[in-house]
């Protein structure tokens, strides 16, 4: 085997700083005088963020101006061969340590993956029934993240029901991921899904191309009989499914119904629609009804409860859209549906009597269970149960449970090793592998890159990649 602790020549290595206003950076390492201390890289594939160990040492002129939490870090790394390597991290914690009257050190230790800090930092309210899982991502990173971009995130046409009532956007991306069998990462400024079955084919390694292995296989989050309860699947409570014809509804020209309600809350509201994507979005309120009417119809403060639906989603030609209403109580039966737009207009159907056309749900609790048996064989029963009240449907129930087995279902498979020739260097994640050359209990079996450690000092760059068997990925 070769020498244990290979590196790789550095021509040019550069760090970048820019403000979340800005679009230029306001500190370079090379070009405007800073130099480039040692930098710990971690890249990682599924949702755990990457991090990034940086130290600058910078003179007075620039430590008056130093990083700060929220800021952007890019790195560059030229190798020898022109080959580049980048990572565009999140400022987070800044430590300032002064060396000499006008000489700085400036640790920004970790700054955190840029991609899933962002996911990390943000909620979203939008609620998805029968939609693809990448529709659903695309679309809630388009309302609530738009510094990311999307273009990296492939066709993952599965559909699911979310209803996410303020989650995270990490774990909301999580959950459609883990649902879908997909795989997730980051690059720079774009989130990356690859579908399944979409991974490259492998990479294969010999005992030169990598070091010594390392193999783990941990077991703490072994699960192979799931139980969600708490959560709720849904009926039509009251409707009037007659369609003659539409009427626009906008932001001030609304249509209503008095419905009636056998329960304390209405899980869904459906109306005919015929959307048209580059319009308003469909808002459905509820108020208390006063005299036949909305208590005030003005007010938006007086809703009982609002959801709205992305004209993207809205269906046309006179199908039913429906609108999945948050968890609320309503003071008294038989209160009024409001159906406006937020924003442009949009077309609702209504019988010959100009009523409108539509459908009210009640809720009802519901328990699935998922299981499998090849695991409680191999692993013996391991159980696992959640309580998730804000699953409406038995489709989301089911998918939630089977997520929670994506890679569960037996132990951890991790195999890491320092990378010794081009080959191994060139590894990114989502790269798949073959160790041909290691036992046949690793040889046998497809790895998946997950994770990639560079560190760089002197010029010098270390690589070590930590693999996967991807049933094992979660």
């Amino acid at each position: 085997m070769t020498d244990p602790t290979p590196t790789l020549d550095v021509a040019d290595a550069t760090a970048e700083l820019i403000r979340p206003t800005d679009s230029s950076p306001f500190m370079t390492a090379a070009d405007d005088g800073a130099d480039l201390g040692v930098v710990v890289a971690e890249k990682r594939a599924e949702t755990v963020r990457d991090e990034l160990q940086t130290q600058l040492l910078v003179d007075r002129s620039r430590a008056d101006d130093p990083p700060r939490s929220g800021d952007e870090l890019s790195l560059s790394f030229t190798l020898d061969s022109g080959e580049t390597r980048d990572m565009t991290a999140m400022v987070r914690d800044v430590t300032i340590d002064q060396e000499s009257p006008d000489r700085f050190r400036i640790a920004l230790e970790p700054a955190a993956d840029f991609v899933f800090s962002i996911l990390s930092f943000r909620q979203t309210f939008d609620n998805f029934e029968d939609e693809p899982v990448d529709d659903i991502i695309e679309t809630v990173l388009e309302r609530e993240c738009p510094e990311l971009a999307t273009d990296q995130i492939g066709a993952v046409s599965q559909t699911t029901d979310l209803f996410a009532d303020g989650s995270r956007v990490d774990d909301v991306v999580k959950t459609l991921i883990d649902r879908s069998d997909a795989f997730v990462a980051s690059d720079g400024r774009a989130l990356v899904v690859e579908p399944p079955g979409a991974l490259p084919e492998p990479v294969t390694l010999s005992g030169d191309d990598h070091g010594a292995l390392s193999v783990r296989k941990p077991d703490d989050g072994v699960a192979n009989q799931v139980r969600v309860d708490g959560a709720t699947d849904t009926a039509v409570d009251d409707a009037n499914e007659s369609q003659d014809s539409f009427v626009a509804v906008d932001e001030d020209s609304r249509e209503t119904v008095q419905v009636e309600t056998r329960k304390a809350q209405i899980a869904a509201v459906q109306v005919r629609t015929d959307g048209d994507p580059d319009e308003g979005d469909l808002r459905v309120r509820v108020q208390k009804t006063a005299d036949g009417s909305p208590v005030a119809i003005d007010d938006r403060t007086s809703d009982i409860v609002a959801s709205t639906e992305p004209a993207a989603f809205l269906a046309t030609g006179g199908d039913f859209t429906r609108v999945p209403l948050p968890d609320h109580t309503l003071p008294e039966p038989d209160p009024t549906v409001i159906v406006e737009t937020n924003g442009g207009s949009q077309d609702v159907g209504v019988d010959s009597t100009g009523e409108l056309s539509y459908r009210v749900e009640f809720e009802f609790p519901l328990a699935v269970r998922e299981r499998d048996q090849d695991s409680v064989d191999q692993h013996r029963r391991r159980q696992f149960r959640e309580k998730k009240d804000n699953i409406n449907t038995t489709q989301a129930a089911r998918d939630r449970a089977r997520a929670d087995l994506r890679g569960r279902t037996a132990p951890r498979f991790e195999v890491s090793f320092q990378a010794l020739s081009g080959d191994a260097f060139g590894l990114e994640l989502l790269d798949t592998v073959t160790l041909p050359d290691a036992p046949d209990f690793v040889a046998d079996r497809d790895l998946v890159i997950v994770e990639r450690r560079d560190r760089y000092a002197a010029a010098q760059l270390r690589t070590e990649l930590t693999a996967l068997d991807p049933t094992t990925i979660s």
